[in-house]
């Protein structure tokens, strides 16, 4: 086969192939097209003109159902839910003890999509994290912190803090 057939003539003179002469031009203008974004309500980044809208759009009203839910059942002076991974590292780098398992509790939902009728509930989270060996020792010494949250083994509660549906594990 030759150069021209394997091509077919996209390399000839006046066509535009794959190395033809608008190549640069066709790649400049999707990259100018395709650009990074965040979504604006979970912080997630994703590409434009790359990465589907549906699933950040999806994600963002999971976020937002749960924040609502959480406004209802969560604890009161914990307000609002950080739906974002900068918001929940600002909380952890407070070093505040009950603000950290809030974190960890943010991000665990964060990780089962915003399923927050799933999850357990923060008191329930709280407790777990407080009897978890993957806790660090400023939160499990906390004697407010034990008082308000006595420890308690949460089934699921494993390292980095995640919580995952035992019963799903299982399966």
């Amino acid at each position: 086969m030759t150069n021209e057939q394997a091509t077919g003539g996209a390399n000839q003179p006046g066509r535009t192939g794959e190395n033809g002469p608008h190549r640069n031009v066709v790649e400049r203008l999707f990259w100018e097209v395709a650009r990074p974004c965040v979504n604006p309500v979970t912080g997630d980044q994703f590409v434009v003109g790359l990465d589907p809208l549906a699933p950040q759009k999806r994600r963002a009203r999971l976020a937002l159902r749960a924040c609502e839910y959480f406004a209802e059942f969560g604890p009161p002076h914990l307000q609002p839910l950080p739906l974002s991974y900068y918001d929940r590292e600002a909380l952890k780098r407070l070093w505040n003890p009950e603000l950290s398992i809030f974190s960890w509790y943010a991000r665990s939902l964060s990780a089962l999509d915003f399923a927050i009728q799933d999850h357990p509930s923060f008191h329930d989270f709280a407790r777990g994290v407080m009897a978890s060996e993957y806790a660090p020792e400023f939160v499990k010494n906390s004697k407010r912190l034990q008082e308000l949250y006595p420890a308690r083994h949460l089934a699921g509660l494993g390292k980095g803090l995640y919580w995952h549906n035992p019963a799903k594990l299982a399966a």
